[in-house]
Protein backbone atom coordinates (compact mmCIF):
# COMPACT_ATOMS: atom_id res chain seq x y z
CA UNK A 1 0.00 0.00 0.00
CA UNK A 2 0.83 3.49 -0.41
CA UNK A 3 -0.40 7.11 0.22
CA UNK A 4 -3.01 8.48 -1.73
CA UNK A 5 -0.90 11.26 -4.00
CA UNK A 6 0.59 8.91 -7.01
CA UNK A 7 3.11 9.69 -9.47
CA UNK A 8 4.43 6.80 -11.16
CA UNK A 9 6.43 6.03 -14.36
CA UNK A 10 5.37 3.63 -16.87
CA UNK A 11 7.78 2.13 -19.26
CA UNK A 12 6.97 -0.06 -22.42
CA UNK A 13 10.19 -1.32 -22.75
CA UNK A 14 10.61 -0.08 -26.14
CA UNK A 15 11.89 3.14 -25.56
CA UNK A 16 8.69 4.78 -24.09
CA UNK A 17 8.39 6.44 -20.75
CA UNK A 18 5.92 8.39 -19.33
CA UNK A 19 5.30 9.85 -16.09
CA UNK A 20 1.76 9.80 -14.87
CA UNK A 21 -0.46 11.03 -11.82
CA UNK A 22 -3.25 9.43 -10.79
CA UNK A 23 -5.66 10.20 -7.31
CA UNK A 24 -5.42 13.29 -6.30
CA UNK A 25 -3.48 14.60 -3.02
CA UNK A 26 -7.23 14.17 -1.04
CA UNK A 27 -9.64 11.87 -2.10
CA UNK A 28 -12.91 13.25 -3.31
CA UNK A 29 -16.27 13.03 -0.80
CA UNK A 30 -17.75 10.03 -2.27
CA UNK A 31 -19.67 7.16 -0.20
CA UNK A 32 -17.15 4.44 -1.30
CA UNK A 33 -15.39 2.30 0.94
CA UNK A 34 -12.95 1.43 -2.14
CA UNK A 35 -12.55 4.19 -4.99
CA UNK A 36 -10.90 3.66 -8.15
CA UNK A 37 -8.70 5.58 -11.01
CA UNK A 38 -8.84 4.36 -14.35
CA UNK A 39 -6.91 6.41 -17.14
CA UNK A 40 -7.05 5.75 -20.83
CA UNK A 41 -3.79 8.01 -22.25
CA UNK A 42 -2.81 7.82 -25.93
CA UNK A 43 -0.07 8.90 -27.83
CA UNK A 44 -1.49 12.36 -29.02
CA UNK A 45 -0.85 15.75 -27.09
CA UNK A 46 -3.82 18.21 -26.69
CA UNK A 47 -4.56 20.92 -24.48
CA UNK A 48 -7.66 18.84 -23.49
CA UNK A 49 -5.34 16.45 -21.67
CA UNK A 50 -3.87 16.01 -18.98
CA UNK A 51 -1.25 13.29 -20.02
CA UNK A 52 -0.32 11.87 -22.96
CA UNK A 53 2.22 9.48 -24.32
CA UNK A 54 4.14 11.82 -27.23
CA UNK A 55 7.26 13.66 -25.72
CA UNK A 56 11.31 13.62 -26.08
CA UNK A 57 10.84 10.13 -23.66
CA UNK A 58 8.61 8.36 -26.10
CA UNK A 59 9.09 8.91 -29.65
CA UNK A 60 6.91 7.75 -32.85
CA UNK A 61 7.36 4.45 -32.66
CA UNK A 62 4.79 4.11 -30.29
CA UNK A 63 2.65 6.40 -31.90
CA UNK A 64 -0.12 3.67 -31.83
CA UNK A 65 -0.17 2.92 -28.65
CA UNK A 66 -1.94 3.60 -25.87
CA UNK A 67 -1.57 2.92 -21.51
CA UNK A 68 -4.52 1.75 -19.67
CA UNK A 69 -4.07 2.10 -15.82
CA UNK A 70 -6.24 0.84 -12.94
CA UNK A 71 -5.63 1.71 -9.67
CA UNK A 72 -7.96 0.89 -6.32
CA UNK A 73 -7.66 3.17 -3.23
CA UNK A 74 -9.16 2.04 -0.01
CA UNK A 75 -10.59 4.53 2.69
CA UNK A 76 -10.83 4.40 6.01
CA UNK A 77 -12.53 6.77 8.63
CA UNK A 78 -9.90 8.68 10.37
CA UNK A 79 -6.94 7.32 7.93
CA UNK A 80 -5.05 8.50 5.17
CA UNK A 81 -6.17 6.96 2.16
CA UNK A 82 -4.30 3.97 1.02
CA UNK A 83 -3.34 3.01 -2.78
CA UNK A 84 -3.25 -0.85 -3.96
CA UNK A 85 -3.38 -3.24 -6.58
CA UNK A 86 -2.44 -0.42 -9.21
CA UNK A 87 -1.87 -2.36 -12.77
CA UNK A 88 -1.21 -0.86 -16.04
CA UNK A 89 -0.71 -2.10 -19.51
CA UNK A 90 0.40 -0.93 -22.77
CA UNK A 91 -1.38 -1.72 -25.75
CA UNK A 92 -1.63 -1.45 -29.71
CA UNK A 93 -4.82 -2.01 -31.41
CA UNK A 94 -4.83 -4.10 -34.77
CA UNK A 95 -7.47 -3.81 -36.96
CA UNK A 96 -8.94 -5.83 -39.45
CA UNK A 97 -12.32 -6.38 -41.77
CA UNK A 98 -14.78 -8.90 -42.37
CA UNK A 99 -18.14 -9.69 -43.94
CA UNK A 100 -20.98 -10.06 -41.98
CA UNK A 101 -24.49 -9.99 -42.11
CA UNK A 102 -27.04 -7.88 -40.33
CA UNK A 103 -30.95 -7.20 -40.45
CA UNK A 104 -31.80 -3.17 -40.99
CA UNK A 105 -35.40 -1.68 -40.48
CA UNK A 106 -37.43 -0.13 -42.76
CA UNK A 107 -35.76 3.34 -42.18
CA UNK A 108 -31.98 1.28 -42.51
CA UNK A 109 -31.27 1.31 -39.05
CA UNK A 110 -29.13 -1.76 -38.10
CA UNK A 111 -29.97 -4.88 -35.84
CA UNK A 112 -26.36 -4.65 -33.81
CA UNK A 113 -27.95 -7.98 -32.35
CA UNK A 114 -28.81 -9.58 -35.36
CA UNK A 115 -25.17 -8.93 -36.62
CA UNK A 116 -23.26 -12.77 -37.97
CA UNK A 117 -19.79 -12.72 -39.27
CA UNK A 118 -18.53 -15.26 -41.34
CA UNK A 119 -15.26 -15.51 -43.17
CA UNK A 120 -12.01 -14.49 -42.52
CA UNK A 121 -10.77 -11.98 -40.69
CA UNK A 122 -8.29 -9.73 -43.28
CA UNK A 123 -6.34 -6.92 -42.00
CA UNK A 124 -7.35 -3.55 -42.78
CA UNK A 125 -4.77 -1.44 -44.46
CA UNK A 126 -3.55 1.88 -43.78
CA UNK A 127 -4.54 2.81 -47.06
CA UNK A 128 -8.38 2.01 -46.40
CA UNK A 129 -8.29 2.91 -42.70
CA UNK A 130 -6.95 6.31 -41.62
CA UNK A 131 -6.56 4.95 -38.02
CA UNK A 132 -3.81 7.57 -37.08
CA UNK A 133 -7.01 10.06 -37.24
CA UNK A 134 -9.54 7.87 -35.31
CA UNK A 135 -6.60 6.87 -32.69
CA UNK A 136 -6.46 10.70 -32.10
CA UNK A 137 -10.05 10.83 -31.43
CA UNK A 138 -9.79 7.91 -29.03
CA UNK A 139 -7.30 9.49 -26.91
CA UNK A 140 -8.35 13.29 -26.86
CA UNK A 141 -12.05 13.22 -27.52
CA UNK A 142 -11.44 15.72 -30.29
CA UNK A 143 -10.76 15.95 -33.79
CA UNK A 144 -7.45 17.01 -34.85
CA UNK A 145 -8.29 20.35 -36.48
CA UNK A 146 -8.31 23.85 -36.19
CA UNK A 147 -11.24 24.61 -38.18
CA UNK A 148 -13.81 26.47 -36.34
CA UNK A 149 -17.04 24.58 -35.92
CA UNK A 150 -20.30 25.40 -33.77
CA UNK A 151 -19.67 25.69 -29.91
CA UNK A 152 -21.54 22.47 -29.14
CA UNK A 153 -19.31 20.30 -32.21
CA UNK A 154 -16.02 22.38 -30.40
CA UNK A 155 -16.47 20.72 -27.18
CA UNK A 156 -15.33 17.79 -25.64
CA UNK A 157 -17.49 15.80 -23.62
CA UNK A 158 -17.38 15.65 -20.10
CA UNK A 159 -18.22 12.53 -18.32
CA UNK A 160 -17.55 12.67 -14.57
CA UNK A 161 -20.88 13.57 -14.13
CA UNK A 162 -22.27 10.43 -15.41
CA UNK A 163 -19.37 8.41 -13.52
CA UNK A 164 -19.48 9.84 -10.13
CA UNK A 165 -22.01 7.55 -8.52
CA UNK A 166 -19.38 4.35 -10.01
CA UNK A 167 -16.50 5.26 -7.31
CA UNK A 168 -13.77 6.59 -10.09
CA UNK A 169 -12.54 9.60 -9.55
CA UNK A 170 -11.06 12.21 -11.03
CA UNK A 171 -9.01 12.84 -13.18
CA UNK A 172 -10.46 11.33 -16.07
CA UNK A 173 -9.78 10.17 -20.16
CA UNK A 174 -12.08 10.61 -23.01
CA UNK A 175 -12.36 7.04 -23.51
CA UNK A 176 -13.09 5.49 -19.53
CA UNK A 177 -16.71 6.75 -20.15
CA UNK A 178 -17.62 5.02 -23.15
CA UNK A 179 -15.41 1.33 -22.35
CA UNK A 180 -17.61 1.83 -18.56
CA UNK A 181 -21.01 2.29 -20.79
CA UNK A 182 -20.31 0.11 -23.77
CA UNK A 183 -20.49 -2.96 -21.66
CA UNK A 184 -22.23 -1.98 -19.07
CA UNK A 185 -19.13 -2.62 -16.53
CA UNK A 186 -18.66 -1.28 -12.90
CA UNK A 187 -15.45 0.03 -12.21
CA UNK A 188 -14.82 -3.33 -10.32
CA UNK A 189 -15.32 -5.01 -13.51
CA UNK A 190 -12.53 -2.79 -15.63
CA UNK A 191 -10.25 -2.98 -12.66
CA UNK A 192 -7.90 -5.05 -15.12
CA UNK A 193 -6.16 -3.16 -17.50
CA UNK A 194 -6.87 -5.58 -20.07
CA UNK A 195 -10.42 -5.38 -19.98
CA UNK A 196 -10.37 -1.55 -20.16
CA UNK A 197 -8.55 -1.33 -23.28
CA UNK A 198 -11.30 -4.37 -24.65
CA UNK A 199 -14.46 -2.31 -23.78
CA UNK A 200 -12.71 0.79 -25.56
CA UNK A 201 -11.62 -1.20 -28.58
CA UNK A 202 -14.21 -4.67 -28.90
CA UNK A 203 -17.43 -4.53 -30.63
CA UNK A 204 -20.38 -4.87 -28.48
CA UNK A 205 -21.20 -7.41 -30.56
CA UNK A 206 -18.49 -9.64 -29.72
CA UNK A 207 -20.46 -11.25 -27.40
CA UNK A 208 -22.99 -12.11 -29.33
CA UNK A 209 -21.82 -14.15 -32.22
CA UNK A 210 -21.52 -17.43 -30.96
CA UNK A 211 -24.99 -17.68 -29.51
CA UNK A 212 -27.04 -15.03 -32.20
CA UNK A 213 -27.22 -17.64 -34.92
CA UNK A 214 -28.84 -20.38 -32.37
CA UNK A 215 -30.93 -17.91 -30.99
CA UNK A 216 -32.47 -17.04 -34.71
CA UNK A 217 -32.69 -20.63 -35.00
CA UNK A 218 -34.54 -20.99 -31.82
CA UNK A 219 -36.50 -17.97 -32.92
CA UNK A 220 -38.08 -19.13 -36.01
CA UNK A 221 -38.90 -22.59 -34.81
CA UNK A 222 -40.86 -21.08 -31.38
CA UNK A 223 -42.75 -18.97 -34.26
CA UNK A 224 -44.54 -21.84 -35.64
CA UNK A 225 -45.70 -22.86 -32.08
CA UNK A 226 -46.76 -19.89 -30.43
CA UNK A 227 -48.98 -16.91 -31.40
CA UNK A 228 -46.70 -13.86 -32.34
CA UNK A 229 -50.15 -11.87 -31.40
CA UNK A 230 -48.79 -9.43 -29.06
CA UNK A 231 -51.24 -9.67 -25.66
CA UNK A 232 -51.58 -7.09 -23.39
CA UNK A 233 -52.12 -7.99 -19.57
CA UNK A 234 -52.08 -5.47 -16.37
CA UNK A 235 -51.43 -5.89 -12.81
CA UNK A 236 -50.95 -3.67 -9.87
CA UNK A 237 -47.08 -3.11 -8.43
CA UNK A 238 -46.36 -1.14 -5.18
CA UNK A 239 -44.41 1.60 -5.96
CA UNK A 240 -42.91 4.52 -3.79
CA UNK A 241 -41.18 8.29 -4.54
CA UNK A 242 -37.30 7.81 -4.50
CA UNK A 243 -37.16 11.20 -2.84
CA UNK A 244 -39.49 13.18 -0.66
CA UNK A 245 -39.73 16.66 0.58
CA UNK A 246 -38.20 20.18 -1.48
CA UNK A 247 -35.44 20.01 -3.38
CA UNK A 248 -32.68 22.66 -2.25
CA UNK A 249 -29.58 23.59 -3.65
CA UNK A 250 -28.07 21.72 -1.56
CA UNK A 251 -28.99 18.88 -3.45
CA UNK A 252 -26.87 19.65 -6.70
CA UNK A 253 -24.01 17.68 -7.19
CA UNK A 254 -20.98 20.17 -8.22
CA UNK A 255 -18.13 18.68 -10.20
CA UNK A 256 -14.47 20.18 -10.79
CA UNK A 257 -14.99 21.13 -13.86
CA UNK A 258 -17.85 22.38 -16.37
CA UNK A 259 -19.72 19.48 -17.25
CA UNK A 260 -22.13 19.88 -20.11
CA UNK A 261 -24.05 16.72 -20.04
CA UNK A 262 -27.74 18.41 -20.33
CA UNK A 263 -26.62 20.41 -23.25
CA UNK A 264 -25.08 16.61 -25.06
CA UNK A 265 -28.65 14.96 -24.11
CA UNK A 266 -30.71 17.55 -25.57
CA UNK A 267 -28.80 18.19 -28.71
CA UNK A 268 -28.54 14.30 -29.77
CA UNK A 269 -32.62 14.66 -28.80
CA UNK A 270 -33.10 17.54 -30.98
CA UNK A 271 -30.47 16.29 -33.70
CA UNK A 272 -30.61 12.78 -33.62
CA UNK A 273 -34.03 11.65 -31.92
CA UNK A 274 -31.47 9.92 -29.17
CA UNK A 275 -34.09 9.24 -25.85
CA UNK A 276 -33.81 11.66 -23.37
CA UNK A 277 -32.63 10.94 -19.62
CA UNK A 278 -35.01 9.19 -17.68
CA UNK A 279 -38.26 10.57 -15.98
CA UNK A 280 -37.95 13.46 -18.45
CA UNK A 281 -39.32 14.82 -21.70
CA UNK A 282 -39.17 17.70 -23.67
CA UNK A 283 -41.67 20.00 -21.13
CA UNK A 284 -41.62 18.02 -17.55
CA UNK A 285 -39.01 16.29 -15.74
CA UNK A 286 -41.46 13.59 -13.51
CA UNK A 287 -40.72 13.03 -10.41
CA UNK A 288 -39.44 9.71 -9.78
CA UNK A 289 -40.43 6.29 -8.10
CA UNK A 290 -38.10 3.62 -7.53
CA UNK A 291 -38.71 0.10 -8.85
CA UNK A 292 -40.58 -2.26 -6.75
CA UNK A 293 -38.43 -5.67 -5.62
CA UNK A 294 -39.98 -7.72 -9.04
CA UNK A 295 -39.18 -4.86 -11.16
CA UNK A 296 -37.95 -6.32 -14.70
CA UNK A 297 -36.45 -5.87 -17.48
CA UNK A 298 -38.21 -7.17 -19.82
CA UNK A 299 -39.03 -5.24 -23.32
CA UNK A 300 -42.45 -4.35 -23.78
CA UNK A 301 -43.34 -4.48 -19.96
CA UNK A 302 -44.56 -0.83 -18.67
CA UNK A 303 -45.40 1.25 -15.78
CA UNK A 304 -48.37 3.65 -15.42
CA UNK A 305 -48.51 6.02 -12.53
CA UNK A 306 -49.52 9.22 -11.24
CA UNK A 307 -46.67 11.75 -10.35
CA UNK A 308 -45.90 15.17 -10.04
CA UNK A 309 -44.22 16.97 -12.82
CA UNK A 310 -41.97 19.85 -13.22
CA UNK A 311 -41.36 22.21 -15.95
CA UNK A 312 -40.07 25.84 -16.89
CA UNK A 313 -42.10 28.15 -19.62
CA UNK A 314 -40.31 31.12 -20.49
CA UNK A 315 -41.21 35.02 -20.47
CA UNK A 316 -39.58 36.77 -23.49
CA UNK A 317 -40.19 40.29 -24.47
CA UNK A 318 -38.21 43.11 -26.46
CA UNK A 319 -36.06 45.93 -25.44
CA UNK A 320 -37.33 49.35 -27.10
CA UNK A 321 -34.52 51.66 -27.61
CA UNK A 322 -36.90 54.41 -26.22
CA UNK A 323 -38.58 53.78 -23.62
CA UNK A 324 -40.00 55.96 -20.88
CA UNK A 325 -38.11 56.94 -17.38
CA UNK A 326 -37.66 53.76 -16.06
CA UNK A 327 -38.49 51.42 -18.22
CA UNK A 328 -36.51 48.47 -19.86
CA UNK A 329 -34.54 50.12 -22.97
CA UNK A 330 -31.34 49.23 -24.99
CA UNK A 331 -29.01 51.40 -26.31
CA UNK A 332 -26.66 49.98 -28.78
CA UNK A 333 -24.64 51.46 -31.14
CA UNK A 334 -21.04 50.74 -33.09
CA UNK A 335 -19.16 54.08 -33.81
CA UNK A 336 -15.88 53.70 -35.91
CA UNK A 337 -14.33 50.15 -34.42
CA UNK A 338 -16.33 51.32 -31.17
CA UNK A 339 -18.93 49.23 -29.56
CA UNK A 340 -21.35 50.60 -26.79
CA UNK A 341 -24.33 48.69 -25.21
CA UNK A 342 -26.04 50.09 -22.33
CA UNK A 343 -29.07 48.04 -20.95
CA UNK A 344 -31.25 49.57 -18.26
CA UNK A 345 -34.18 49.04 -16.01
CA UNK A 346 -35.52 50.30 -12.40
CA UNK A 347 -38.03 48.49 -11.11
CA UNK A 348 -39.48 49.70 -7.30
CA UNK A 349 -38.75 47.30 -3.98
CA UNK A 350 -41.03 46.58 -1.41
CA UNK A 351 -40.23 49.01 0.34
CA UNK A 352 -41.26 51.70 -2.35
CA UNK A 353 -37.48 52.43 -3.13
CA UNK A 354 -36.61 52.67 -6.84
CA UNK A 355 -33.51 49.50 -7.75
CA UNK A 356 -31.69 49.84 -10.97
CA UNK A 357 -31.61 46.26 -12.06
CA UNK A 358 -29.34 46.73 -14.73
CA UNK A 359 -26.95 49.79 -15.80
CA UNK A 360 -24.44 48.95 -18.70
CA UNK A 361 -21.60 49.12 -19.55
CA UNK A 362 -21.23 51.59 -21.81
CA UNK A 363 -18.75 50.25 -23.93
CA UNK A 364 -17.51 47.00 -24.06
CA UNK A 365 -14.85 47.35 -26.37
CA UNK A 366 -13.75 47.55 -30.09
CA UNK A 367 -14.01 45.50 -32.73
CA UNK A 368 -11.05 43.63 -33.90
CA UNK A 369 -10.74 41.19 -36.87
CA UNK A 370 -12.97 43.74 -39.10
CA UNK A 371 -13.53 41.72 -42.94
CA UNK A 372 -14.58 44.01 -45.79
CA UNK A 373 -18.39 41.41 -45.38
CA UNK A 374 -21.21 40.76 -43.13
CA UNK A 375 -20.88 40.84 -39.87
CA UNK A 376 -22.83 39.24 -36.81
CA UNK A 377 -22.59 39.05 -33.14
CA UNK A 378 -24.83 37.27 -30.41
CA UNK A 379 -24.89 38.32 -27.04
CA UNK A 380 -26.16 36.61 -23.38
CA UNK A 381 -26.00 37.83 -20.16
CA UNK A 382 -27.97 37.96 -16.16
CA UNK A 383 -29.55 41.04 -14.86
CA UNK A 384 -27.46 42.54 -11.93
CA UNK A 385 -28.77 43.48 -8.40
CA UNK A 386 -26.64 43.69 -5.59
CA UNK A 387 -28.73 45.25 -3.18
CA UNK A 388 -32.80 44.17 -3.73
CA UNK A 389 -33.23 40.83 -5.33
CA UNK A 390 -36.96 40.56 -5.26
CA UNK A 391 -37.23 44.07 -6.79
CA UNK A 392 -35.21 42.80 -9.46
CA UNK A 393 -35.73 39.31 -9.64
CA UNK A 394 -32.14 37.92 -10.56
CA UNK A 395 -33.38 34.60 -12.89
CA UNK A 396 -34.13 36.72 -15.78
CA UNK A 397 -31.80 37.36 -18.42
CA UNK A 398 -30.92 39.27 -21.72
CA UNK A 399 -30.48 37.61 -25.35
CA UNK A 400 -29.30 40.02 -28.13
CA UNK A 401 -28.14 39.35 -32.14
CA UNK A 402 -26.80 42.31 -34.08
CA UNK A 403 -25.44 42.09 -37.89
CA UNK A 404 -22.88 44.91 -39.53
CA UNK A 405 -24.16 44.67 -43.00
CA UNK A 406 -20.46 46.13 -44.29
CA UNK A 407 -17.75 47.60 -42.11
CA UNK A 408 -16.54 50.39 -43.30
CA UNK A 409 -13.63 50.82 -41.10
CA UNK A 410 -14.77 54.46 -40.78
CA UNK A 411 -15.00 56.67 -36.79
CA UNK A 412 -18.77 57.33 -38.18
CA UNK A 413 -21.27 54.79 -36.76
CA UNK A 414 -21.93 51.89 -38.20
CA UNK A 415 -25.36 50.74 -39.90
CA UNK A 416 -26.36 47.90 -38.33
CA UNK A 417 -29.35 45.74 -37.20
CA UNK A 418 -30.11 44.58 -33.81
CA UNK A 419 -32.07 42.95 -31.61
CA UNK A 420 -32.56 42.58 -27.50
CA UNK A 421 -34.99 40.53 -25.65
CA UNK A 422 -35.40 40.35 -22.20
CA UNK A 423 -36.47 36.75 -20.96
CA UNK A 424 -38.17 35.06 -17.33
CA UNK A 425 -38.20 31.56 -16.68
CA UNK A 426 -41.29 30.47 -14.85
CA UNK A 427 -41.52 27.23 -12.69
CA UNK A 428 -44.66 25.63 -13.37
CA UNK A 429 -46.02 21.77 -11.83
CA UNK A 430 -48.89 19.66 -12.21
CA UNK A 431 -49.97 15.77 -11.59
CA UNK A 432 -50.20 13.01 -14.87
CA UNK A 433 -50.23 10.26 -15.36
CA UNK A 434 -46.81 8.98 -16.72
CA UNK A 435 -45.87 5.48 -18.13
CA UNK A 436 -42.45 4.24 -18.27
CA UNK A 437 -40.26 1.29 -19.21
CA UNK A 438 -38.21 -0.19 -16.83
CA UNK A 439 -35.68 1.75 -17.21
CA UNK A 440 -37.77 4.89 -16.39
CA UNK A 441 -37.66 6.38 -19.79
CA UNK A 442 -41.03 7.83 -20.26
CA UNK A 443 -42.79 6.77 -22.92
CA UNK A 444 -46.54 8.29 -22.94
CA UNK A 445 -47.99 10.68 -20.48
CA UNK A 446 -51.44 12.28 -19.57
CA UNK A 447 -51.93 15.97 -17.91
CA UNK A 448 -54.59 15.46 -15.20
CA UNK A 449 -55.77 19.22 -15.18
CA UNK A 450 -54.66 19.94 -11.89
CA UNK A 451 -52.17 22.64 -12.45
CA UNK A 452 -50.65 23.97 -9.33
CA UNK A 453 -49.21 27.29 -8.59
CA UNK A 454 -45.43 27.20 -7.54
CA UNK A 455 -46.15 28.72 -4.64
CA UNK A 456 -48.01 25.55 -3.19
CA UNK A 457 -45.11 23.46 -3.64
CA UNK A 458 -42.38 26.00 -3.40
CA UNK A 459 -41.69 29.04 -1.86
CA UNK A 460 -40.41 31.71 -3.90
CA UNK A 461 -37.23 31.78 -3.10
CA UNK A 462 -36.60 27.90 -3.45
CA UNK A 463 -38.46 28.83 -7.09
CA UNK A 464 -35.75 31.36 -7.59
CA UNK A 465 -32.53 29.17 -6.45
CA UNK A 466 -33.85 26.66 -9.17
CA UNK A 467 -34.36 28.69 -11.69
CA UNK A 468 -31.12 30.79 -11.04
CA UNK A 469 -29.22 27.55 -11.05
CA UNK A 470 -30.93 26.57 -14.47
CA UNK A 471 -29.98 30.05 -16.03
CA UNK A 472 -26.01 29.13 -15.06
CA UNK A 473 -26.19 26.21 -16.80
CA UNK A 474 -25.91 28.29 -19.92
CA UNK A 475 -25.20 32.01 -18.79
CA UNK A 476 -22.22 30.85 -16.71
CA UNK A 477 -20.14 29.78 -19.14
CA UNK A 478 -20.05 32.89 -21.26
CA UNK A 479 -17.22 34.69 -19.56
CA UNK A 480 -17.25 36.98 -22.37
CA UNK A 481 -19.62 37.33 -25.28
CA UNK A 482 -18.58 35.44 -28.72
CA UNK A 483 -16.67 37.49 -31.09
CA UNK A 484 -17.69 39.45 -33.99
CA UNK A 485 -17.64 36.71 -37.18
CA UNK A 486 -18.44 36.43 -40.73
CA UNK A 487 -19.40 33.26 -40.47
CA UNK A 488 -22.60 30.79 -40.29
CA UNK A 489 -21.21 29.03 -37.28
CA UNK A 490 -22.65 29.68 -33.50
CA UNK A 491 -20.26 30.67 -30.34
CA UNK A 492 -22.56 29.50 -27.42
CA UNK A 493 -25.12 26.46 -26.29
CA UNK A 494 -27.92 29.24 -26.76
CA UNK A 495 -27.77 29.96 -30.82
Amino acid sequence: MRNSTVDDVFDNGRGCQVAIGYFGSAPITLDFDYSYAMLYVGYNDSAYLDYSLGGPSCDKNSSHQFLAISAMRKRSPGHEAQVMNTTAQFCEAAYFKRNVTVTLSASLAPDVLSIVAYGDKLPLLDTEFNRSAFEYLLGVGHPPTTERKDYPRDVTLEQYGQLVDTGIEWPLTNMVGFAVGLGNHSAGDLHDPARLGCGVFCSPQDGVFNGSLLANVLAVGVSGIFSDIPLRVSYQVSMRPTSEGIPSRGDIITVPTAARDHFQVALANISSGNRLTPWTDAAYYYLPFSTPDNWSSVDGEYYTLETGGVGVDLECSSLPSNAPSGAASVQYSVLGSTESLKISESLRASNGSIVDCYNGPASIGNISNVVDAPMAREFLNAYGDNSTRGACSTVRFIAGWARLNQPNGSNEEQTLQSIFIECRPKLQTGQFNVTVDSDGYVMQTQYLGRREQTSDSFSLEQTDHMLYEINSLFISQQATWPPWHSEVVTGDWLN
